[in-house]
């Protein structure tokens, strides 16, 4: 399997119809503006790309992804086997992990306005993506 492949695989790029959907609604209830919209696309798909990659690593790491009697491989998704069978490095998810939670944060910081809602809902938001893998997710709360 190419490295390009799998790490689509990991990010489960699947998902941005679903943040493109519902960004939309989100910006259409606050009065629809076409630059809000895709700011808004961006930062939430980067956010959601890196915890990915973030439940990628830690799901290898707390030995739940193995290649026999760990996650199941999924119908829309083999991103449980990608690190176990070496598709990617760990080394690999690590930095695509940290590359998209630090560009989330950047082009927040650079374009987004900053107010106390939007700062609130991000620093949330961005909160709830790094802890679904080593809290709410062992909870079932995912």
């Amino acid at each position: 399997m190419s490295k390009l492949k799998a790490w689509i695989i990991t990010g489960r790029f699947f998902a941005a119809p679903w943040i493109f959907t519902n960004t939309l609604l989100g910006v259409k209830l606050a009065g629809f503006d076409f630059k809000t919209w895709m700011l808004s696309f961006v930062i939430v798909l980067t956010a959601l790309l890196g915890s990915h990659y973030l439940n990628a690593w830690r799901d290898w790491t707390l030995g739940f992804d193995k290649i026999e009697n760990g996650s199941r491989i999924k119908p829309y998704t083999a991103a449980s086997q990608v690190l176990p069978r070496g598709w990617l490095t760990l080394k690999e998810v690590k930095l695509s992990t940290f590359a998209l939670f630090i560009l989330s944060i950047i082009i927040f910081i650079l374009y987004a306005p900053k107010r106390l809602d939007t700062i609130a809902l991000f620093i949330m938001g961005l909160s709830v993506a790094i802890a679904y893998t080593d809290f709410f997710k062992p909870r079932g709360l995912g």
